[in-house]
């Protein structure tokens, strides 16, 4: 038994080795992480309004998709030629993703009773479409998730209030997949810090309009007239792509009703652990919290496949749980949410075969039984 353990566990670190190589090396020929709407702004200029302008910055399309207080934690970028830009954000990435494991590791893998759970879970997280086209597409989830994970550990550790928001702050850079998440410090009662982030962000967007000559409120809209310009068709796992996938060709209408729905279920989660107000350093119950959350996110909010990382925390929850067949479900969901989304676009085959929706639908149904199972056999706090 030693001897497979020893050859799966090779194979294991040569798949992530491989899948590694081809993230970054899918970073390096096709990445969008707002270079230019970094330089713009540092030229004094509003990005949002060069988008529906149809300008090109130094031959390169001005995506500004995200808010304006994001864009602000890379704009050193925005001092660089676009290659050697492109190149640091790439290696960054791999280092924010090595951030992520290790806190990841700190919070729910160090009293694990098998070391092997973590080893397990860095190599799927690692050899997961999400993450590979996550790097591809030089996407702004790693870099949120490395301090979304340090912003919990500050918390378990009882750090000072002011680095736990700075954290978070940083955090919310890809804030349509770490705000869900964030509701994990307000179900902690963790005012100081959540406010916190929310003067960073208030104060850098109150910057970024003095500098710019433009009023703070025009910018945050800007950013989000762009979001809905580029993205109308609905993502990969809410109400909108469902829609799409059986031919609706209004889908606004869906969009609305998944906002509507998952946003109720999420303020009524959060509101019921809240009124329970576990411990934070309850490993147990911060897990499954961030699961649901994690789930609800990816229903309620425009999502790719690549914003799909967040779910590695029902992941942690299906490693750690005791062994059943929920525990099996894992692997169907580690196959379905991780392994075959764009597979054309994560292994750059240049064909587009979409994915089934149900498959995701599938995925996510599995991860919430697992999650839920989980937290019941491990005696977390009622949820």
């Amino acid at each position: 038994m030693k001897s497979i353990g020893r050859v799966l566990m090779a194979v294991g670190v040569a798949l992530a080795a491989v899948s590694v190589v081809q993230g970054f090396r899918n970073g390096l020929g096709l990445v969008d992480f707002h270079w230019e709407s970094a330089a713009l702004f540092l030229r004094g200029e509003n990005p949002y309004r060069w988008f529906f302008d149809g300008r090109l910055y130094d031959g390169v399309v001005v995506d500004a998709t995200q808010a304006p207080s994001t864009i602000a934690f890379i704009l050193p970028f925005g001092l660089m030629p676009h290659s050697l830009a492109n190149t640091l954000w790439d290696i960054s990435n791999l280092l924010f993703t090595a951030a992520f494991l290790f806190f990841v590791h700190r919070l729910f893998f160090r009293q694990a009773s098998s070391p092997r759970a973590f080893f397990a879970f860095a190599v799927l997280f690692l050899c997961g479409v999400p993450w590979r086209v996550g790097m591809g597409c030089g996407q702004h989830t790693m870099f949120s998730l490395a301090f979304f994970a340090a912003a919990l550990w500050a918390m378990e550790r009882r750090l000072h209030w002011t680095l736990a928001g700075a954290l978070i702050s940083a955090a919310l850079f890809k804030y349509t997949v770490t705000a869900p998440l964030a509701l994990v410090f307000v179900i902690r009662r963790q005012w100081k810090a959540v406010g916190f982030a929310a003067v960073v962000h208030l104060a850098l967007t109150a910057a970024l309009g003095w500098w710019t000559h433009t009023s703070p409120v025009e910018l945050v809209l800007g950013s989000i007239r762009v979001g809905a310009a580029l993205n109308p068709a609905g993502g990969d796992a809410d109400l909108a792509g469902l829609a799409r996938w059986f031919g609706a060709t209004d889908l606004w209408p869906w969009a609305f009703a998944g906002y509507a729905v998952f946003g109720v279920a999420m303020l009524a989660f959060v509101a019921r652990r809240f009124a329970r107000r576990p411990a934070a350093a309850d490993a147990t119950a911060l897990m499954f919290d961030l699961s649901v959350l994690a789930l609800l996110s990816n229903v309620l909010f425009y999502h790719r496949c690549y914003d799909f990382v967040s779910l590695a925390f029902p992941l942690v929850c299906c490693l750690l749980a005791k062994p059943s067949v929920f525990t099996a479900l894992c692997w169907l969901v580690v196959l379905n949410t991780f392994f075959f989304l764009r597979l054309d676009f994560a292994l750059g085959l240049g064909v587009y075969v979409p994915v089934n929706f149900a498959l995701h639908l599938a995925a996510l149904t599995l991860a919430a039984l697992t999650a839920l199972t989980c937290c019941r056999s491990r005696k977390a706090p009622e949820a």
